[in-house]
């Protein structure tokens, strides 16, 4: 048996987490914390790997009692960092100011000040935290990537991206390999002009790769940057894989090849036998380069108009589809409205961006309305709550909207009039399509939806995309009445006829039986086929249309 001090296994702990080798860290953590229980170092020490498995509320009570055992802005600073993951905002407030009161020039501290602000809705106060956390420390990456974020939700844009940067130096991004060695092309992409340059210099555009980072949404987003980037660059495209198709069919005059692989690690085989690569970039760099104010999105917008589409054959059978449904329930032109009311999980603040579907009720269940659902994931308890308060449910396709292939998506969306939808992927896919689309905004919403009053959404800004704003903390109600006179006004839906007030109140309507429909494999893979169903209720009868399977790799 080995023997050692405390003062060595916290040295080796502390180095293990400096290193961010976190399983180093825990072979010495848990075995001395096993006996010393009650030490506040080793309790502080388990907090952070709590936080890192995302086990909030250990990390709380570890670094409380660490706190209780040993007061000092360290532990406060903690704490306040955790209360922030817990959206206990006036709590994370009260421990950083604590933690500030023991230290001023507790960088730390401050940068979780910063952290507490980010998509809360007051951005300025988070910009002068983190401002003073990097008079600290003018290299704190982490201070600098969360100033960005601040910033970039102000609508700071000029040197909001330069900060959003720091993200990849920080770790909060992700970096990709593509040469033989860090220090061999391609290299890091860091100005626009040096695209300029090369062209000049070399007589051809360079090579540029460009990366997918974060979740589907970002990645749609981004992308709507490439026409610009194409001016400059011949574009390889390494996207997530389930986007693959839909970046086929909607950027394959702007970009060169394309790779479903961002999601693998380890060594990018297709790069070992492309031609040579010039540059590398990761596709939330394109913003610092292209859309440095505001006229830039605008600008971007009236030149390319919407970019993504739907192959033309999927989009056509899933609209006969709708129709036939439309059709066998008695329905002649219904309002063909889609709808998606959850979005992200707990760490990307899931309780902001979800709404009960039961609000929606009123418009779903209305009788001039075709109620779509757009959801990724199981919503079998939603689908029970309507049929037992409604008496009928709404159109569920989990074999689309849960397939690997987002083309499927892309391809439903395309038959509907338009869609309300929480912020989460579908609202980017809609906008970007040029769809109607009808986006619940929470007053704590993330930079991509902008801090202030303006309905457009700068991203897509086009005149049927509205960003219908929660003010306070009242919820969703008056959001919800402002969305029943848009729909008023674009479709025709009279809200105030007695059908409607009847439909209300009871869920008398022309439905009967569960429409939702399964086949294939919904959770990756290949989704085998689109149930057109002959009878309500019924469950793969019918005819079946292809649904889009995976293409291959390369141009």
């Amino acid at each position: 048996m080995i023997e050692m001090t405390l003062d060595v296994v916290c040295k080796n702990i502390e180095s293990a987490l400096e290193k961010q080798d976190y399983g180093e860290a825990e072979k010495w953590l848990w075995p001395a914390l096993d006996q010393f229980y009650d030490h506040p170092q080793l309790l502080f020490y388990s907090s952070h790997i709590y936080v890192r498995q995302e086990r909030y509320v250990s990390a709380y009570l570890a670094s409380l009692r660490s706190y209780e055992l040993a007061p000092n802005g360290y532990a406060a600073a903690n704490l306040g960092a955790i209360c922030r993951r817990l959206n206990k905002l006036d709590e994370a407030v009260k421990w950083l100011t604590v933690a500030t009161e023991y230290d001023s020039d507790n960088k730390h501290a401050w940068n979780n000040f910063a952290a507490a602000f980010v998509n809360e809705g007051d951005p300025w106060r988070g910009i002068e935290a983190g401002t003073r956390a990097l008079s600290l420390d003018p290299n704190f990456q982490k201070a600098r990537w969360n100033r960005g974020l601040l910033k970039l939700e102000a609508g700071d844009f000029e040197t909001g991206w330069d900060d959003y940067r720091a993200g990849l130096a920080s770790g909060e991004r992700m970096m990709r390999s593509y040469g033989k060695t860090e220090t061999s092309p391609p290299f890091l992409l860091d100005s626009r002009s040096a695209l300029t340059h090369f062209r000049e210099t070399h007589g051809r555009k360079p090579r540029l790769v460009i990366w997918g980072e974060q979740g589907i949404g970002d990645e749609i987003m981004f992308s709507t940057i490439i026409p610009d980037l194409s001016e400059d660059a011949e574009i390889i495209f390494e996207c997530h894989p389930r986007l693959i198709n839909l970046h086929k069919a909607s950027f394959s005059k702007y970009v060169a090849e394309f790779y479903p692989t961002r999601k693998e690690s380890g060594v990018i085989e297709w790069a070992k036998h492309t031609a040579p690569i010039d540059f590398k970039a990761p596709m939330g760099d394109l913003g610092r380069f292209y859309r440095r104010d505001r006229q830039s999105f605008k600008a971007a917008c009236e030149t390319y108009g919407p970019l993504f589409k739907p192959e033309t054959e999927l989009a056509a059978t899933f609209d006969e589809g709708l129709t036939e449904l439309a059709k066998m329930a008695g329905r002649e032109n219904p309002v063909r409205i889609g709808f998606a009311y959850t979005g992200g999980i707990v760490k990307t603040m899931r309780w902001y961006r979800s709404v009960d579907p039961m609000l929606l009720a009123p418009i779903l269940m209305h009788p001039d309305v075709m109620p779509i659902s757009l959801q990724y994931e199981d919503e079998g308890p939603s689908l029970d709550a309507f049929k037992q308060r409604f008496g009928q449910p709404y159109y569920s396709f989990p074999s689309v909207t849960q397939a690997h292939d987002y083309m499927n998506t892309c391809a439903l969306v395309n038959s509907l009039d338009c869609v309300i939808t929480v912020c989460t992927s579908v609202a980017h896919l809609a906008a970007a399509m040029g769809k109607t689309t009808y986006v619940l905004v929470p007053q704590r919403c993330a930079w991509r939806y902008g801090s202030n009053d303006q309905e457009n959404w700068y991203w897509y800004d086009f005149d049927n995309v509205h960003l219908l704003r929660a003010k306070d903390e009242t919820g969703w109600a008056p959001v919800l009445e402002k969305l029943k006179g848009y729909l008023t006004r674009d479709w025709g839906i009279d809200f105030e006829s007695d059908a409607a007030r009847v439909a209300e109140r009871s869920g008398a309507g022309p439905l009967e039986g569960a429409i939702r429909f399964s086949s294939g494999d919904a959770t990756g893979g290949t989704v085998r086929a689109f149930p057109i169903p002959r009878a309500i209720g019924g469950v793969g009868t019918g005819d079946t249309a292809p649904v889009r399977e995976n293409a291959g790799v390369g141009k």
